[in-house]
């Protein structure tokens, strides 16, 4: 089914409000699974605490990992039968995938007894997670070489279908490998009438999503864009945030100028990416963000330029009329003091534009360096998680104690946090250690190493450049006591050849 523009316009218009009132939506979905959670204070059989176990990691796997993963532990400690170990196995193998942990996935999936698989009649849930487990280490990982991701790919949908072939999955399965055949007419007719009998809204969504990804091989984007709105809002309807129906709008939004729209929805899809732990999508949603910001400074800096110039054409047609209006003695006054009142405008306004352009480069270069160490800390941080859960599992609590005692871990942290924030301070001021030392005493100067690095005292002047003049929060940012900064500070300021009291001042303005 098709709209016209309009009509396309006013799907992505009721869009724009789900996206900005979705966090109702997931406050609402997680107070609905309370009474689920209180239930498994309520029953006794291990048995029953897996099931409920079960019900809550796949109601937070799509939702939050940090809970998902409380959930699957449960799943762990409760399994009492082969059925229920086997099937907490595939849970696992689905939370390291969505982890972008696809090697320990593959790891564990291949660790499975198939012969153990068939006799508990479990092979559609099997090759379902083969099918899961291969998608998203073709779509995110170089673990495996895309040609032999893809055959394991088709190996898994054609066994899958060789136990179902006329289930809701196994239709869709028929309508992907049409589509991978290139019979997109095929693909469509299956999707068509799987979008009628979808179980609930998170299968509508991948309904949706997969008939926009044949619109899009047939280059019709109305119809593209029809489909990717429908799976987006079935997405946050049931609270799902591994979507990748809003990333995609984003980028065709981008992509024909809309960038207000585009930044709303890439935006959304950062904030639930994080919220939610999926460290695939957070890597994809902060690129494109990064572009989509940058795009839209620039549409603003075109629009300030308009403006600029409009204004100095009416100021310039006001100076006209003005000329025009008075007598050669006023005429002479005026234009020298309107002369005198341009030049200290433009003067100003060059001021202004040099400050707006450095802070700029300041905002561009820390944003980017924000979100790169950012993304490292949390991997950094399930790497921890990780190495506290073997050491509690291999040694106990004391392993767990000492491992934590460990300064090593956090001194090269900071070694790399301040590597980092050396190379990016320099980047955007090169010449700073050598107009320091212009401002030292010969005795007093700091050596100046090839490697972009500083050593404590510059760090201190770097920070004060920054526009941090604060005894505490500059002994913060280089971790160290406030009487320690104040020594610095104070010998520094002896070291001057200027008046010491002016020599702070002087740093500011570097």
């Amino acid at each position: 089914m098709s709209c016209s523009h309009g009509g396309t316009e006013k799907l992505l218009k009721e869009l724009d409000a789900l996206v900005e009132n979705r966090l109702d939506i997931y406050a609402e979905y997680e107070a609905g699974l309370q009474e689920l959670k209180d239930s498994l204070t309520l029953v006794v059989s291990l048995e029953d605490k897996w099931a409920l176990a079960d019900r809550l990691y796949d109601s937070y796997a799509y939702f939050n990992l940090d809970s998902a993963e409380v959930y699957l532990e449960m799943q762990k400690k409760y399994a009492s039968l082969p059925r229920q170990e086997c099937l907490t196995a595939l849970n696992e193998i689905q939370f390291m995938a969505y982890r972008h942990n696809e090697k320990s996935a593959e790891k564990i999936f291949l660790s499975l007894d198939t012969a153990m698989v068939r006799q508990l009649e479990l092979q559609k849930e099997f090759y379902m997670g083969g099918i899961m487990l291969y998608s998203n280490i073709k779509m995110h990982s170089r673990h495996l070489p895309t040609r032999l991701a893809d055959q394991k790919l088709s190996e898994f949908r054609e066994k899958y279908l060789s136990v179902d072939s006329t289930g809701f999955f196994a239709q869709r399965t028929l309508a992907l490998l049409a589509r991978n055949r290139g019979d997109n007419g095929e693909a469509l007719r299956i999707l068509d009438s799987l979008a009628t009998v979808a179980p609930n809204s998170h299968e509508q969504s991948f309904v949706a999503f997969n008939q926009a990804d044949i619109y899009g091989r047939l280059n019709d984007t109305e119809k593209m864009t029809e489909a990717l709105v429908r799976s987006a809002k079935n997405d946050i309807r049931s609270a799902v945030r591994t979507y990748l129906s809003l990333y995609t709008l984003a980028l065709m939004q981008y992509e024909s100028g809309s960038l207000k729209r585009a930044n709303l929805y890439i935006s959304a899809n950062m904030t639930d990416a994080i919220a939610g732990g999926f460290n695939t999508r957070m890597i994809n949603a902060g690129t494109a963000q990064m572009i989509i910001t940058e795009a839209t400074r620039e549409e603003e800096d075109v629009r300030n330029t308009w403006i600029l110039v409009a204004t100095s054409g009416v100021s310039t047609l006001l100076i006209l009329v003005s000329i025009l209006l008075v007598n050669n003695i006023r005429h002479a006054r005026r234009l020298k003091s309107i002369k005198n009142r341009l030049l200290e405008i433009n003067s100003r306004l060059k001021e202004s534009n040099m400050e707006l352009k450095l802070a700029n480069k300041i905002k561009d270069s820390y944003v980017f360096s924000y979100m790169e160490l950012s993304i490292n800390y949390l991997r950094k941080l399930e790497e921890s998680r990780r190495e506290v859960r073997s050491r509690a599992k291999a040694g106990g609590l004391d392993a767990v104690l000492k491992y934590l005692r460990s300064p090593l871990d956090i001194y090269e942290e900071y070694k790399h946090y301040y590597k980092v924030f050396d190379e990016a301070f320099l980047g955007i001021f090169p010449d700073f250690r050598e107009k320091v030392n212009a401002l030292l005493r010969e005795e007093s100067r700091f050596p100046i190493p090839d490697e972009p690095v500083l050593c404590t005292e510059l760090r201190l002047l770097a920070a004060i450049r920054l526009g941090i003049t604060e005894s505490g929060k500059i002994a913060t940012f280089l971790n160290c006591a406030p009487t320690t900064v104040y020594t610095y500070r104070t010998r520094l300021k002896r070291a001057a050849i200027c008046p010491k009291e002016e020599f702070e001042a002087l740093i500011s303005v570097i």
